[in-house]
């Protein structure tokens, strides 16, 4: 999925001890939207292209989304809606929300 007139990010989705103050690089993921932080964010409405890594899966997602939302804060804290997901990505991001769901504490 190359889209090459929208901007791209590349975030990790870590699965890391709650109790860490060590700050994820995702701050929110669903199998419809993530949320992660951003020092130069695209308007609200801007179609984006995301690739969401997954190490505790070895994968990758590639996905087109658009900003639903974003904080006032620096950096930013935005959430993208996603539009489309390549390939297996919505079973990997199942998997990969059920492993978090299953650690103690959830996400």
């Amino acid at each position: 999925m190359t889209h090459s007139t929208y901007p791209r990010f590349e975030v990790t989705a870590r699965l890391e001890d709650p109790k860490s103050e060590e700050p994820a690089s995702v701050l929110g993921l669903s199998s419809s939207t993530v949320t992660f932080t951003c020092d130069e964010p695209p308007g609200i409405g801007s179609e984006v292209d995301v690739v969401v890594h997954l190490p505790a899966l070895r994968s990758s997602v590639q996905a087109h989304g658009r900003v639903k939302f974003q904080s006032r804060l620096s950096p930013a804290d935005v959430g993208v809606e996603l539009l489309s997901v390549e390939g297996n990505g919505s079973e990997l991001l199942r998997r990969y929300l059920d492993q978090v769901l299953s650690l103690d504490g959830g996400w």
